[in-house]
């Protein structure tokens, strides 16, 4: 017979084994066990059993964990909605993948069709173009009439790119990724905008459905099967959209992607383009690190990799060539499964294959800006001379570049508004001289009557 107190005791220790139990049955039911190098530790033997134990050759894991927290913080920065982006900064700063860094209702199965709404029909994407039928008198497309084809050696039709090596807008297709809680803010700008100058070219690839916002896009807004967020896994779903859309319903000399806090300045993309034969292999892009991204290769070993990439937030574009040489990796889902043997994000995954995979170095512009670079550096002269510009948070300040007018930070945050008006006068909601003087009064004056 137990006194009290060691009868107590004994209860307590009981409760805390089956609390511990618990949780050790939950998180193997949900497989977020996690063995990572998080950090190095003290003892030498220690790192050597962790590196055996992941099957790691040696490498310089603070070196790996620098680029990753460096990514993380960008990507973080780059996004408002805080709460999606804790599980992805996870992901990048540990190494090896959680349960938390995937949606709970998986946003990457892309057996489901991708959804275009259209004005007067829709389409089935999950395999390929398919049947055509009439309904009431508006054109539609049944997806139990298709004739269902593989992606590789269907879509990438080198033999019938038009032209030779010349390059127009109608041989540039433009993807730009977006998400519902961007729409309003930042995608009606772009439509104003640089999406006028290139209206047949560009889609914008999103996770919620908005009449309002398709009809201003002419029927160019793409509904993915991808969750809203900033994690890992569901930018490369939607990357993994955009690729798929190209594939089955566009045989352009180019694929250009761009995010939806970018202002294109299309003629001089298309002009830079005309540099480059779309049949060569044509990697092209602007980093934001200053030395190679570095990361496991979970299907080789768990090598390490070094390779450069173009970062999504300035935009790069592919030729026709090595998309196709790509094919064997990001058709059918195929860029999904990329993403997760190196466990980074899409842009980063886009440099992995072409760099590591295919041995295609990047090729590097400086026409291409993100928020991640002192965009008040670039001078309103060369405006006209650089293919795409952003803005966001960089630092805990606002990134953006430095113009005079014809708008003010209220009406133009993102300074979008102004650089169209710069690059594009006549216009016809751009100020003329006269109205711009007004405004630059107005403006003076409320500034003077603020600072008594």
């Amino acid at each position: 017979m137990y006194p009290p107190r060691r009868k107590c005791r004994k209860l307590l220790v009981w409760i805390g084994l089956a609390v511990v139990a618990q949780v050790m049955f939950s998180l193997f039911l949900h497989g977020e066990f996690n063995f990572a190098p998080v950090r190095r530790a003290k003892n030498t033997k220690r790192i050597d059993a962790i590196k055996s134990h992941l099957g790691l050759q040696s490498q310089d894991v603070d070196q790996m964990l620098e680029n990753h927290k460096f990514i993380a913080r960008a990507k973080l920065e780059h996004a408002h909605g805080r709460d999606d982006s804790i599980d992805y900064e996870e992901t990048l700063v540990i190494n090896e993948i959680k349960s938390t860094d995937l949606p709970r209702k998986s946003g990457r199965n892309l057996q489901n069709p991708l959804r275009v709404i259209r004005r007067n029909q829709s389409i089935n994407l999950s395999t390929g173009i398919i049947g055509r039928s009439e309904v009431k008198g508006k054109a539609t497309f049944d997806d139990k009439t298709a004739t269902k084809k593989s992606n590789i050696g269907h879509e990438f039709r080198t033999e019938n790119l038009r032209g030779s090596h010349s390059t127009e807008l109608e041989d540039v297709f433009i993807s730009v990724k977006t998400t519902g809680d961007y729409h309003e803010s930042r995608v009606t700008i772009l439509i104003d905008t640089w999406f006028q100058n290139a209206k047949n070219q560009v889609y914008f690839f999103t996770d919620r459905e908005d009449t309002k916002i398709n009809e201003s896009l002419g029927g160019h807004l793409i509904i993915t099967p991808c969750e809203a967020g900033h994690q890992r896994t569901r930018l490369c779903c939607k990357m993994q959209a955009e690729l798929d859309f190209f594939a089955q319903n566009f045989n352009t000399k180019w694929f250009c992607h761009f995010d939806d806090d970018n202002y294109v300045n299309i003629p001089t993309l298309v002009k830079t383009l005309q540099s480059f034969n779309p049949h060569d292999d044509v990697y092209l892009g602007k980093p934001s690190l200053l030395k190679e991204m570095e990361t496991w290769d979970r299907l080789d070993g768990n090598q390490k990799k070094k390779f450069w990439f173009a970062t999504g937030g300035a935009g790069f574009c592919l030729s026709h060539a090595l998309v196709t040489r790509m094919s064997p990796h990001i058709s059918n889902g195929k860029f999904a499964e990329s993403c997760e043997r190196i466990k980074l994000p899409d842009d980063c995954t886009v440099g992995f294959i072409s760099e590591s995979l295919l041995n295609v170095s990047l090729t590097r512009s400086g026409l291409f800006h993100s928020h991640l670079e002192n965009l008040p550096t670039i001078q309103e002269s060369e405006f006209s001379k650089q293919i795409s510009f952003s803005h966001g948070f960089m630092g805990g300040r606002y990134n953006r570049v430095n113009i005079e007018g014809p708008f003010d930070d209220g009406v133009d945050p993102s300074r979008f508004k102004s650089i169209h008006c710069l690059l594009y006068p006549e216009t016809s909601w751009c100020p003329k001289s006269d109205e711009v003087d007004k405004i630059h009064d107005n403006t003076t004056d409320r500034s003077l009557q603020s600072s008594r």
